[in-house]
């Protein structure tokens, strides 16, 4: 199976061939040259991706750009082209604009259709998500400089179309982030449009601390009131800023890593012992061979006796080490692959926290429930589960393995917060049940899951605040919710 980096190479060099058979653009040079490829823009260079290759022209030898779709046609011609009022003519376009990445020409035909529609549910849906997802947002100079200072020393930047990450990791390490982030933030616009929220714009690009030590994410937090103990993430309400770190220097996984190292280390001392037990067999079978030829009955029988016996150890030892070696191997692997399904999930789960607030899906005071529920709907938890309808599995394991050892909750406890206030709350069980009364709710009853979101009150997360809770939902879905108890217990089992 090819690495996640080949997977996502081979998947880059078939978007790019998708994009040199579906949209070219046409550069007209001066002198009245015109080349067709994929366009890169820079200050001063144009880059042509073509069959053979990539050409470069200076900006100044460049009399124009011409925007082509997968019609042949360039986009400012089928703009021009736009009869006065035909706002599904310029949607259309709009669209196709979008997919192709091609921003500006996109707003160009949305001008046409606002200008013609202004109160068109369809144009303001369209603008809406060109805002959102489409529009390049600006680099800002003053904002990066202000990130780099809280990162402190060593800090590098990586710019995404939505995100600024100050990093200290790997290159390799904050790319692999970025595509998660952007993931997140697509997927947290994808739910919240089927549920009707309508995510506000953002106006400027989201920050995130990425830190390869764990030491230097616990410092980037001193001073704030953050959880930070077993925890790999955290996003910062009053600075709207994510701060993560390279789960492989967590101190638990640290540790784990030492338990794993130590293993081996006893593993190589046992292999260590089976070549002088495989000398001795091969010495005893010399004796054997010198035995026979004396004609030595009694020695050789006497012999043969010890090989055998001392065959049957090696095999003993061998077998041994054998399972060993495969607990030792099973323990690395688990360590990996915890890692990697920690850092997807942290790094989406804190952003997702992140563009909800920034785009007004989320508030302060809203439920600690709505809240992480909210998040855990829209985290990516693996990297086959970008779509708002895939089953959160690691918490729906979470779950069931704290209801099979005997937990009883009601969903009026997740709705209160009682599982988060509660003095002996089990948090790690609170998360998951958090998530799936989120999940039912969000496809069994998305209407009144989106009014709760939207109309819910704000109120601090305390003891004090669960009637308040309470009370909310019941205005929303009615008085008994014994029956909604019962739906939701039936979907967690359902669920696969």
């Amino acid at each position: 199976m090819p690495s996640r980096h080949a997977a996502t190479a081979v998947a880059s060099l078939a978007l790019a061939a998708a994009a040199l058979t579906a949209t070219a653009d046409v550069v007209v040079l001066r002198g009245g040259r015109r080349v067709v490829g994929v366009v890169e823009e820079s200050d001063d260079v144009v880059r042509v991706s073509i069959d053979g290759g990539k050409l470069a022209f200076a900006r100044k030898d460049v009399v124009r750009i011409e925007r082509v779709l997968g019609s042949g046609k360039p986009v400012r011609d089928r703009i021009a082209e736009l009869r006065e009022g035909d706002v599904a003519a310029a949607l259309a376009i709009a669209a196709d604009a979008s997919k192709a990445g091609f921003a500006d020409e996109a707003r160009r035909a949305l001008d046409f259709a606002s200008r013609w529609a202004p109160d068109d549910p369809l144009v303001r849906a369209a603008l809406r998500r060109w805002q959102s997802l489409v529009r390049v947002l600006p680099d800002d100079e003053a904002a990066e400089a202000g990130l780099t200072a809280a990162f402190g020393s060593g800090a590098n930047l990586r710019r995404t179309p939505h995100f600024v990450i100050a990093y200290d990791t790997t290159d390799d390490a904050v790319r692999g982030r970025a595509e998660l982030l952007e993931a997140a933030y697509r997927k947290v616009h994808a739910l919240a449009e089927s549920l009707g929220l309508e995510p506000a714009p953002i106006e400027a690009k989201l920050e995130i601390l990425v830190f390869a030590d764990h030491a230097g994410w616990v410092a980037s937090l001193a001073g704030i009131t953050v959880a930070t103990e077993n925890v790999t993430g955290a996003f910062v309400p009053t600075t709207r800023r994510v701060h993560l770190f390279d789960t492989n220097s967590a101190p638990e996984v640290v540790a784990a890593g030492r338990d794993v190292a130590r293993a081996k280390a006893e593993l190589d001392a046992h292999e260590a012992r089976l070549e002088p037990r495989r000398d001795a067999i091969l010495e005893l079978r010399n004796r054997l061979a010198k035995a026979i030829d004396a004609k030595q009955k009694d020695a050789a029988r006497g012999i043969e006796s010890q090989i055998e016996d001392a065959e049957a150890r090696l095999v003993e030892l061998e077998i041994a080490i054998a399972e060993f070696r495969g607990q030792v191997d099973a323990a690395g692997r688990a360590v990996a692959e915890a890692i990697g399904r920690e850092n997807i999930a942290s790094t989406t789960h804190e952003a997702c926290h992140q563009i909800a607030f920034a785009t007004g899906i989320c508030r302060e005071g809203q439920p600690a429930w709505l809240l992480e529920g909210l998040a855990m709907l829209f985290e990516v938890t693996n990297r086959t589960s970008f779509v708002p309808e895939a089953v959160n599995e690691p918490r729906l394991a979470e779950l069931r393995a704290a209801w099979s050892k005997g937990r009883t909750t009601r969903l009026a406890d997740v709705v209160s917060d009682s599982v988060f206030t509660a003095p002996d709350a089990n948090l790690s069980a609170a998360y998951a049940e958090s998530w799936s009364a989120a999940y039912f709710l969000a496809r069994k009853h998305p209407d009144g899951f989106a009014r709760l979101v939207r109309e819910g009150r704000s109120a601090p997360i305390d003891a004090e605040s669960t009637a308040a809770r309470l009370e909310d939902f019941r205005r929303v879905f009615g008085a008994d919710l014994d029956a909604l108890d019962a739906a939701w217990k039936d979907d967690v089992r359902l669920l696969r």
